[in-house]
């Protein structure tokens, strides 16, 4: 979609935007997105805590076209679009420890760790398939002023949607709206070590969690997301719980996303997702990052299977 230049894109889309049915694109291997992403994580464990972490450019590349099968729900196989990533991740918030003389709170922070992720796309509709990511980060406290290592935490996660999360329903237009029904199966690991007090405590498990989601959609608009005509659409999930997306027929995905308000009693739970891309292309092989990476402080987690993981017997 760059042939004639992003800037002649963005004035042809603009002109004619209220005419178009929106077509699916099609990805090649080695189509990529650079994705700035926020995120904040409940963990309601022996050890709770709340935090919110950032990504930036990380990218997210085509690695491949297979097919695919759930380990979840009707277990189905689909023609898939395999999009892996790798990039930084910085977290902080808070931690809740209820051992030694008495409970404490404290402020945390995780810095620059590794983070993989590995996205399933459905080539029939663009719909979700699957979405895991793995990171392992060094916690630190704030204490007298200083920031000190003072545990670990770890956490591999993966929804699976059966059908496909689905937020299109190409071609569609402006004023388009509909309902859907799907499972989502949220299923992982978590450890989280904590040392105060002069002892270590700990907490680690699985979890294996499942919620049905009715949800109505609008396509709503379009609006200019970073100067790039794109089509807003309304997912509600009823109980305030919402999700917006934008899908720009430049970048060939969406540009934007934000969701909240999912208010869930979960083991472990994201309450809130955020991102943007910032930059995207089409190449014949994945390109490398464009900034240069400092060093994590933690071990780096080995990057999503290729092949489907086993079911997780939740605890």
């Amino acid at each position: 979609m760059r042939f004639m230049g992003l800037s002649g894109v963005v004035l042809f889309f603009s002109m004619i935007s209220s005419l178009l049915a929106y077509d699916k694109p099609e990805w090649d291997i080695g189509y990529w997105w650079d994705i700035n992403t926020e995120w904040k994580l409940d963990m309601n464990g022996e050890i709770p805590a709340e935090l919110s972490f950032t990504e930036n450019d990380c990218r997210f590349a085509v690695s491949s076209i297979e097919q695919r099968m759930l380990t979840h729900g009707s277990q189905s196989v689909h023609d898939a679009y395999v999009i892996n990533s790798e990039g930084l991740l910085f977290g902080e918030g808070q931690v809740h420890v209820s051992g030694g003389p008495f409970p404490v709170t404290l402020n945390v922070r995780v810095q620059d760790t590794t983070i993989t992720s590995q996205i399933v796309v459905s080539r029939e509709s663009l719909g979700l398939l699957s979405w895991q990511r793995s990171f392992t980060g060094v916690l630190e406290s704030l204490q007298g002023g200083n920031w000190e290592e003072i545990g670990e935490i770890s956490l591999n996660f993966k929804f699976e949607w059966d059908a496909p999360f689905d937020p299109y329903r190409f071609p569609f237009e402006i004023g388009d709206s509909w309902n859907e029904v799907t499972d989502v199966f949220w299923f992982g690991e978590y450890s989280i070590a904590v040392d105060i007090f002069s002892a270590v405590q700990e907490d680690s498990g699985f979890f294996d969690e499942m919620d049905q989601l009715n949800y109505s959609i609008d396509v709503s608009n379009v609006e200019d997301v970073q100067g790039i005509p794109s089509v807003k659409i309304h997912i509600d999930y009823g109980s305030e719980s919402f999700e917006d997306i934008w899908f720009s027929p430049v970048v060939e995905w969406n540009i934007k996303n934000y969701s909240s308000g999912y208010t869930e009693d979960g083991l472990v739970y994201i309450t809130d997702w955020d991102y943007l891309v910032t930059d995207f292309g089409q190449t014949p092989a994945t390109p490398e990052p464009t900034r240069t990476p400092q060093p994590p402080t933690a071990t780096p987690t080995s990057p999503p299977p290729t092949d489907p993981p086993p079911t997780v017997t939740g605890t």
